[in-house]
């Protein structure tokens, strides 16, 4: 899989291949995250589209058939019969629309609005013509084309995550993003923040998780003031998709669960390395985690920042949020973990890869991060599906991204420098 990002944010041109494991280092404020919010909104957003469209339709078929009841219910009332007709407005906006009513089917809509408007004392026949003005709405609905509402879907999905901000910081140039998925060419076309151009040969299946900070957890602790206002803050487009996975789960079929634990088996084994206890989901819908020494569960929400991302992975392979060929987003992971444990956070991304045939994109500032990848990478044969890009800026301030698979020594070059300046001042002072 091949990523090409033009003139979007701070990225004048990039190319990435995906291939498994990608890894994106550099300074900060060089781009590095523009690339992970580039795929995370090209998979979600295009991900079963033509099911999203068809939603579209349906719900705004449904929006009309509700404002013609409650206007033929308003209508059928003398303006002086004014708590009879108060009465059955309220009556009119508590009818449901069966989820069985077939909305394209002509002759069932019109007959179960008859039957509806029959209850409220009122003939269809005598109120024709609203019925054949509601039936113009539905036709008028299924004449929009697909990729009208494609487009709207996308531009809104981007517009979340970049908080409108889609286009090119410097010029004033058509933004566009190409990712090549099974030798077709998806490509979305950008201009002042609206998508202008668009190929989408086929539905993506998969799905997009982007984990920017494990404090993201703690949505799913005590009902409190500050988990509600927290977890409404972060209900955004980046973390709605990583928050709804945690908190859904979906079960497995017993064959399903048979090939899933064969494919956990060393996954397991080095997560009960880190995380020793058991979560536990409580009856009101909170996590606790719990080890055998402890008096009382603990609410996720006090669990260290560095467990928390263990945990994070764990919660979502429980849940069954991550599954064959889905995308994983990691925005510098390391941030929080000493330095062993981004050895074994390295090492579980290794083994999730190799298990689940993931494509993983992450950012890093961490030499031992960097190398553990590297090392794991080898040890558990999956070299090849590794890609390594060092993140820079142009005299410009643009950001640019060189693929340095075969010279790794410039990111660790470039990792090493405040260490250099810190010896510098070292060597001033003794001196």
């Amino acid at each position: 899989m091949k990523l090409v990002i033009e003139n979007i944010g701070k990225i004048k041109k990039a190319e990435f291949d995906f291939r498994g494991i990608t890894v994106i280092a550099g300074n900060n404020n060089t781009g590095k995250s523009t690339v992970g919010k580039v795929l995370y909104s090209f998979f979600n957003s295009l991900q079963n589209v033509s099911e999203k469209v068809e939603n579209q339709r349906y719900e705004e078929r449904c929006d009309a058939l509700q404002a013609y009841m409650t206007n033929e219910i308003y209508s059928s009332f003398e303006p002086s019969d004014e708590s009879n007709r108060i009465r059955r407005i309220f009556s009119a906006l508590k009818f449901k629309i069966p989820e069985d009513l077939d909305l394209r089917d002509k002759s069932e809509v019109k007959k179960w609005v008859a039957s509806a408007l029959k209850k409220r004392g009122i003939k269809l026949s005598d109120r024709s013509a609203g019925f054949s003005k509601l039936w113009k709405q539905f036709e008028n609905i299924d004449k929009i084309d697909d990729k009208d509402i494609i487009s709207v879907l996308v531009e809104r999905y981007y517009k979340d995550v970049f908080h409108n901000q889609i286009n090119s910081l410097f010029v004033d140039a058509a933004g566009k993003v190409r990712l090549d998925i099974q030798s077709k060419e998806f490509i979305l076309e950008f201009k002042h923040n609206k998508v202008t151009s668009q190929n989408i040969p086929f539905d993506i299946r998969n799905r997009a998780i982007f984990i920017q900070s494990p404090d993201i957890i703690d949505a799913l602790g005590e009902k409190n003031s500050f988990a509600h206002g927290f977890v409404a803050e972060l209900m955004n487009g980046l973390n709605e998709q990583l928050i709804l996975s945690l908190i859904k789960r979906t079960r497995k079929n017993a064959i399903a669960e048979t090939q899933f634990r064969e494919k956990m088996t060393n996954i397991t084994a080095l997560l009960n390395e880190v995380i020793p206890g058991e979560f536990d989901k409580k009856s009101s819908g909170n996590v606790v985690y719990n080890e055998k020494e402890f008096e009382e569960p603990l609410s996720v929400i006090n669990l260290s920042t560095g467990l928390k991302s263990f945990a994070l992975l764990q919660l979502l392979l429980d849940n069954s949020a991550l599954g064959d060929k889905d995308v994983l987003i990691l925005d510098e992971p390391e941030v929080n973990l000493h330095p062993g444990w981004q050895l074994k956070y390295a090492e579980l991304i290794v083994l999730l890869e190799r298990a689940f045939n993931l494509t993983v994109l992450l950012t890093t500032h961490s030499p031992y991060f960097l190398r553990a990848i590297e090392m794991y990478s080898r040890k558990y044969g999956i070299t090849n599906d590794c890609d390594y890009y060092l993140a820079s800026l142009t005299g410009n301030n643009e950001a640019e991204f060189f693929h340095v698979n075969d010279q790794l020594n410039r990111i660790y070059r470039e990792m090493a420098e405040p260490f250099e300046v810190l010896n510098h001042i070292d060597d001033n002072l003794e001196n």
